[in-house]
């Protein structure tokens, strides 16, 4: 298996349930979600990540998504979606099981593990696309 990034190599390394230089980063954006992220979220919260953006949605909502890339289906972007996920429902209080959230953009693969806290939706996402020869994982903050 192949390591890319901090994320990626914490997922590699780690024992199971392990990862708790996850939790602080997920915590305060959970915190900043939980304001409908009215202060700045700092660029850094993820370093590892191909990127991060904070997006406003009509309604006065707010979506923070980071992705990371690997290389179409490379077995560590599975690793790092179930360590995303292992530390979503370590790390956060308070989480309810969601349903597989909003619409895809064609994935020949997507698998997704989602949760509810209050007004937030928290997810994490594994793409796999053929055509772009890359696997996506993703990590999604919807404030409403």
């Amino acid at each position: 298996m192949i390591c890319r990034g901090a994320l990626a190599l914490a997922a590699c390394l780690a024992p199971p349930g392990v990862m708790a230089e996850t939790c602080m980063p997920l915590q305060r954006l959970m915190d900043a979600a939980d304001t409908g992220f009215a202060q700045e979220v700092p660029d850094s919260t993820f370093a590892d990540a191909t990127a991060c953006d904070l997006a406003r949605v009509s309604g006065g909502g707010a979506t923070y998504l980071c992705y990371w890339e690997f290389a179409y289906r490379d077995p560590a972007a599975t690793d790092v979606l179930n360590a995303l996920d292992r530390d979503i429902r370590k790390c956060l209080s308070g989480l309810s099981a969601q349903p597989r959230v909003g619409d895809v953009n064609h994935p020949d693969t997507y698998l997704q593990k989602a949760y509810q806290r209050g007004t937030v939706t928290v997810s994490a996402a594994l793409k796999d696309k053929a055509a772009l020869a890359q696997t996506l994982i993703f990590l999604r903050l919807d404030a409403r």
